[in-house]
């Protein structure tokens, strides 16, 4: 608890007619989370402007209210502290607050592809080396060892986030390690944050519904690397073509990584199986053998990140290697079923072009060559329309039978998807593939086709527990589906 001149301290404030030392025993943007003595942070968002819910948060029991509009009802003036600029504001009310924030070991991952993935791979590892660690990010956050608590987004809006790192503090975790997302970087979430190392995975093409082009969503993934405090460290994948943007962008020391011979830690000798990869790694000239059960060359880069950001942090090679060798898989990410007829059975949580590419593309290689490789997948509504034709594309051009299905279609109609998929597709290619709007019979009809041999991938969804269709959210799990699927066949 504390006053709120503490809390405003720093801020610049055009309006006060709140009492300053009117105590505080919390913080939220959302009013129906208010409780009493809170503080009540009227942010105006692209959906929702927190200055239409002031009310019910003076009836929840706020005791201040922070805005940047001055309300035109009067009758809730006492309350008010009107700032000049909201998203600085929020910011420092919750440095304030939370004082704490500014000293955590936070590890920021951003790109497109590859974040969940990295950030598991270095929590695995930094466990593995004897440190504490928070992870926060699409599978939801935890500490070591301790329960997930899912959540609706991949980074969580800037009073949650806080609440969270706090509390990960308060369990004395030595690292934080969070996916950071484009939405989250344009939306100023991790504005109260400083992060000790930040990596970049890769772009390619996500999330324009929102970003409109790709210079937009560039520029949000840069903000991250503007954030790393003194002393920490840039990781960025020299083998993207927005490296150079990414490097010009920080003051931070940087360390390059990829498959190019130029990179500070650079990958070479591989072998590539459906059963793993094995390499070896040139970090700084020096030789190590890696060998790891995931597979693929974007899983080669994603494991060549971890390592780098891991080594800096000052973990032993032995450490590293093991326990890169003890993953298996994660969760979502090219997790496997095996029929009792001998098909094989993937579920992924690709579900951007680029994502579909690569994982098309590696099963494509390791089937028998007699043997079908079946893809399903489908996109999300009320999300970047111009990715489904070419998602479209892409699944022909490596499958030899696709199903066009249902992903979270949301608001919009499940057939208009698929009509907007289907465009990628030419009429030659059009006999080797089913359109079925129920995500379920889908996967049936994709488990049907499939004999002993064949691999079937089911893409977009991976570790998801649900389904978004109009305003109902409906349990739904690819994997228990397929699993199921499996057993009565």
């Amino acid at each position: 608890m504390k006053k709120l001149k503490n809390i405003l301290n720093g801020i610049r404030i055009k309006d006060s007619y709140c009492s300053e030392d009117t105590m505080i025993r919390g913080i939220e943007t959302n009013s129906k989370k208010v409780k009493k003595g809170y503080l009540f942070i009227a942010v105006k968002g692209s959906f929702f402007d927190g200055n239409d819910y002031i009310a019910e948060a003076i009836s929840n029991g706020a005791a201040a209210i922070l805005t940047q509009e001055k309300p035109k009802n009067v009758q809730y003036v006492d309350h008010l502290v009107v700032v000049e600029n909201m998203h600085s504001a929020l910011a420092k009310v919750l440095n304030n607050f939370y004082p704490s924030l500014v000293k955590a070991n936070i590890i920021g991952v951003t790109g497109t592809n590859g974040k969940t993935t990295v950030t598991f791979l270095l929590k695995s590892i930094l466990e593995k080396s004897n440190y504490k660690c928070g992870i926060i990010g699409t599978l939801g956050w935890k500490i070591s060892n301790g329960r997930i608590n899912e959540m609706r987004n991949t980074t969580p809006g800037a009073v949650e986030l806080a609440k969270i790192i706090n509390a990960m503090l308060i369990k004395k975790v030595d690292y934080i390690i969070m996916e950071v997302s484009s939405h989250a970087l344009s939306q100023n979430r991790v504005k109260h944050l400083n992060f000790k190392a930040a990596i970049f995975t890769n772009l390619s093409q996500d999330h324009l519904d929102y970003h409109k082009n790709m210079n937009n969503y560039l520029e949000s993934k840069k903000q991250l690397f503007k954030k790393i405090r003194n002393g920490g460290l840039a990781i960025l994948n020299i083998d993207d073509a927005s490296y150079g943007s990414f490097r010009q962008t920080t003051k931070s020391r940087c360390i390059s990584y990829g498959l190019s011979k130029n990179a500070d830690c650079s990958a070479s000798d591989l072998t590539l199986s459906i059963k793993g990869s094995a390499f070896t790694v040139n970090h700084f000239k020096k030789l190590i053998r890696i060998e790891s059960k995931l597979s693929g060359v974007h899983n080669v880069y994603n494991i060549l990140a971890a390592f780098s950001c891991s080594l800096e942090l000052k973990c032993k090679i032995d450490v590293i290697k093991s326990s890169l060798y003890d993953i298996k898989n994660v969760p979502g990410r090219l997790e496997k079923l095996k029929g009792k007829n001998g098909e094989y059975i993937y579920i992924d949580y690709a579900h951007t072009p680029d994502a579909l590419k690569n994982v098309t593309s590696l099963l494509s290689t390791v089937k028998k060559a007699e043997s079908k490789l079946i893809c399903l997948f489908g996109c999300g509504g009320d999300r970047d329309k111009k990715k489904r034709p070419k998602m479209g594309k892409i699944a022909v051009a490596a499958c030899d039978i696709v199903i066009v299905s249902s992903d979270n279609p949301r608001s919009e109609d499940a057939g208009d998807i698929i009509n907007d998929i289907k465009k990628g597709i030419k009429r030659s290619e059009l006999k080797k593939c089913y359109f079925i709007k129920d995500r379920l019979r889908a996967i049936r009809k994709a488990i049907k086709l499939a004999n002993a041999g064949d691999v079937v991938l089911i893409a977009g969804k991976g570790h998801e527990k649900y389904q978004v269709i109009k305003d109902r959210i409906i349990p739904f799990s690819d994997y228990n589906v397929a699993r199921k699927i499996l057993n009565e066949k």
